[in-house]
């Protein structure tokens, strides 16, 4: 399929190349170099200092960075140029191009277990491991919902950090808590707003609220 440069990529934009399975699972940062019909030039990843191992038709999902939101694509590899002043890594769109919102994303049920800790009690510390468990009932870009059988003396207002595996890796999240209050079963629900995201945090949270949306 073309690529409408104009409209939904623009060369230079910061990208995120993830591999899914296999020896190079994994978040590679690259950037888009070119576009030239129907493929897009990527700045080729590296491994510890070395080119990253990539393979003819090789598959991976790409999520480019926006000034308006993210986009994905899944991509296949078609050729490398390693003669280049930059190596290239030349991929074919697989599928269609997604543009992502970002604060006002599709907030998706799940159940992902994590644990929480309140930065706002002097007393404790995440490095002694006084960490609450929780599972995570819902996410989106801009926050979550949680459920815990304890919060402690938390309020609306404070500020808690969240630790949350995501596709077998490990991310945390600073957010405050906007919403608190009992559940069916007993359990405390806390409603929480990201303050902020780290770039790889909000990559791998990008993809998997994708596959969630895709999978409903």
């Amino acid at each position: 399929m073309a690529i409408d440069a104009t409209s939904q990529l623009k060369v230079g934009a910061r990208a995120d190349i993830h591999i899914d399975a296999g020896l190079y699972k994994g978040h590679y940062p690259s950037r888009l170099e070119d576009i030239k019909g129907e493929l897009l030039a990527l700045s080729h990843p590296f491994l510890r200092g070395a080119l990253l191992p990539i393979y003819k038709d090789m598959q991976f999902e790409v999520v480019f960075e926006d000034e308006r939101s993210p986009v994905a694509v899944r991509a296949s590899a078609v050729r490398s140029d390693l003669a280049s002043t930059v190596p290239l890594l030349w991929v074919r769109p697989i599928g269609e191009l997604i543009r992502i919102q970002r604060r006002r994303f599709l907030r998706v049920p799940c159940l992902l277990r994590g644990a929480f800790f309140p930065l706002d009690v002097e007393a404790r510390s995440p490095m002694r491991g006084d960490w609450w468990e929780c599972e995570v009932l819902d996410i989106s870009l801009g926050g979550a919902r949680l459920r815990s059988p304890r919060v402690g003396e938390l309020r609306t207002g404070d500020r808690v950090l969240l630790s949350l595996a995501i596709e077998g890796n490990s991310f945390m999240f600073v957010a405050k808590i906007v919403r608190l209050q009992e559940s069916s079963d007993g359990l405390k629900e806390i409603a929480i707003e990201f303050e902020s995201l780290f770039p790889l945090a909000e990559t791998a949270l990008i993809r998997f609220i994708r596959k969630q949306e895709l999978s409903r």
